[in-house]
């Protein structure tokens, strides 16, 4: 019973370490999305400058 209680909470702790890592890849990707989609917007403004 005692020697369970170490390994759960080892356990535990890996699930919370892989799903921090999952998050902070997750919002890596929405951050490089984003910087994306800020170059798109900026290359469509420039584009529709440069049409008129």
């Amino acid at each position: 019973m005692f020697i369970a209680i170490p390994t759960a909470i080892s356990t535990i702790a890996t699930v919370i370490t892989a799903l921090a890592t999952f998050v902070a890849v997750v919002a890596t990707f929405i951050a490089v999305v984003a910087a994306l989609t800020t170059v798109v917007a900026v290359i469509a403004t420039l584009a529709t400058v440069a049409v008129e």
